[in-house]
């Protein structure tokens, strides 16, 4: 059995009753706790110091067992809440980090309706990672206890002499207690906030959430949801040195490792959150890039042309190389100025010419197809400073974005030969509930 403390509040129907263990003594027999606290009110408090029938009667049946008093003598009306609402959470604070690798009990069936609906309550709202398991004890009779409840003629030798709980043979004995199931209320909250944002990919907005109650949760999330939201902002050296300070590695996480691939890939899945999250301006905003890299790699991979010969780095930007261009490039594009920077606009025409010339046309099409979208929706891109509705965006582009991200998705497929895990994101978010 594990490791366990209990915490009981003190009745009139302990710690012995009608001749059967009452429940903080029940629970001490079953559980075998290495330390019990006992919450006493003004009443159970002077019977404790006049009688001394708690400690007492709880040595006889384990002389080795820590006990802790907690006295509570400003608690003259057991019956009204508000002194246990603010006793319970401070007890149970100094019980946790006193014990904090160990379970603990609290008895729930001792004392008065109103101390056994603040402790349930207290377990249900509680704002540290308490292990708490809370115990009911039945009646012997499984029905109101109808014998003499404890008071001040209680006689401790003779209730334990007399206790038939002590005399049955320990394989006979029938165990009363039971757990009574609960969840934390805030765990549950903070933890469905968490799937929400999850579900609109917002890592961010699932961080700030998770540090209101981090204790609840694996260690490991808060690093995982960082990593996830460098992810989404494509800072894939951050995301991959925190996923790999995590328990979820860097390469369950990416499918496409290569950074040859893995930059467009991830880019695509970014500008596809931004359509699903109907960011549509900054959807417009960021075909550009992909596309531009896209028909680079359409000409280098799928049509062989060795581009990184035909082309150099000048400050940052890609420009062609006049000198080693084929001759047949510079008869075909007579008008082409190799001075402006590299761009799907001037790409197009040699990928139009390399496509029919190796009948491999699909990948042209797509770039065509993407090209005449981006410009279309370049006016608005560029002209418009606050958020586009999609009959905006349908209007002026033509089409859709998810037609748009479809049709990106399947040029990246021609151009790096095989399928995608496009749901890459949903299997991250699969992995990352499981730490919740």
């Amino acid at each position: 059995m594990e490791e366990c403390v209990l915490f009981s509040p003190v009745g009139s129907t302990d710690p012995i009753r009608g001749d059967f263990d009452g429940p903080m003594l029940h629970i001490v027999r079953y559980y075998k706790p290495k330390k019990v606290y006992l919450f006493l009110t003004a009443e159970m408090a002077k019977r404790d110091r006049e009688k001394d029938i708690y400690v007492w009667t709880l040595k006889q049946l384990d002389p080795t067992i820590e006990i802790v008093k907690l006295y509570h003598e400003d608690i003259d009306k057991p019956q009204v809440m508000d002194k246990f609402d603010k006793y319970y959470p401070e007890d149970l604070r100094k019980i946790y980090e006193e014990n904090p690798d160990c379970t603990v009990l609290a008895n729930v069936t001792s004392g008065t309706a109103q101390m056994m609906t603040s402790l349930r309550f207290f377990a249900a709202t509680a704002d540290f990672p308490i292990k708490l398991k809370l115990i009911a004890v039945d009646t012997p009779a499984k029905k109101s206890n109808h014998s003499i409840a404890v008071n001040d003629e209680y006689d401790k030798e003779a209730s334990w002499a007399n206790n038939i709980d002590n005399i049955t043979d320990s394989s006979e004995i029938e165990v009363r207690c039971k757990e009574i199931k609960h969840d934390n209320i805030k765990k549950g909250l903070v933890k469905n906030i968490i799937i929400k944002y999850l579900e609109t990919y917002d890592y961010k907005g699932a961080l700030t959430v998770l540090q209101t109650a981090e204790y609840f949760f694996a260690p490991d999330l808060a690093k995982i949801l960082r990593a996830a939201d460098y992810r989404l902002h494509l800072e894939h050296s951050k995301a991959q040195k925190y996923f790999d300070s995590s328990s979820l590695k860097y390469k369950e996480v990416y499918p496409v490792q290569s950074s040859d691939c893995r930059d467009i890939f991830e880019y695509i899945l970014h500008l596809k959150k931004l359509g699903a999250r109907n960011n549509l301006l900054e959807f417009a905003q960021g075909i550009s890039p992909v596309l531009y890299r896209l028909s680079y790699m359409l000409l280098k991979k799928s049509l062989n042309i060795p581009m990184d010969d035909y082309t150099f780095q000048d400050r940052g930007v890609r420009k062609y190389e006049e000198r080693k261009l084929p001759d047949i490039y510079k008869k075909e594009f007579i008008n082409m100025n190799y001075k402006t920077p590299i761009n799907t606009s001037n790409l197009l025409p040699l990928i139009a010419y390399e496509a029919v010339k190796q009948n491999k046309v699909r990948g042209y099409e797509l770039i065509k197809n993407l090209r005449d979208f981006e410009k279309n929706v370049r006016n608005i891109a560029a002209h418009e400073i606050s958020a586009i509705s999609k009959d905006t965006f349908k209007n002026n582009a033509g089409t859709t974005c998810e037609k748009i991200i479809n049709d990106i998705e399947k040029l990246y497929q021609i151009i790096f030969a095989g399928n995608a895990n496009w749901n890459s994101y949903d299997h991250m978010n699969e992995k990352i509930m499981q730490y919740l």
